[in-house]
């Protein structure tokens, strides 16, 4: 993501509510660094802006496979474009569960990655719909999902 939307998602994020980031790279990702410091304290800005008296962990930039590493029992709901795929709004979850959401880079996801993704028990894939979303427009829906 860009420098000026990812500031954007990151306070967005923080404002409704998001407990962990989780940096992920895939082959098509542009931007490989992430400079901690300052996205540190855009969180701290943004939850102060909001309100919020806790922040979000921001967990070490890794690759998408190594998200199965995460808790297996939270569940990540994965952004397959161009896939007939469940609707995101028709997916039912407990309120109590934890979840996750994971969306392509700009080029989206490779054929490997999305195998890997349809193949794991961890993921959930989803639509979000007919148009193709810019990472940080995926994650907004996905936000005010749920």
């Amino acid at each position: 993501i860009k420098k000026q939307r990812q500031d954007f998602l990151i306070e967005k994020a923080v404002e409704l509510g998001v407990t962990d980031l989780h940096p992920i790279l895939t082959q098509n990702t542009e931007t490989r660094k992430i400079n901690e410091d300052r996205v540190a304290l855009q969180i701290i800005e943004a939850a102060e802006q909001c309100e919020r008296l806790d922040l979000p962990v921001l967990h070490q930039i890794s690759d998408v496979y190594s998200i199965t590493k995460l808790k297996k029992e939270m569940k990540i709901l994965a952004a397959l474009e161009r896939s007939d795929l469940p609707y995101i709004f028709n997916i039912s979850l407990s309120e109590d569960e934890d979840i996750g959401f994971l969306a392509g880079p700009e080029g989206g996801f490779t054929a490997e990655e999305c195998d890997f993704i349809q193949g794991d028990n961890l993921f959930i894939p989803v639509s979000l719909g007919k148009n193709i979303l810019r990472s940080e427009t995926a994650f907004l829906k996905f936000l005010s999902t749920f």
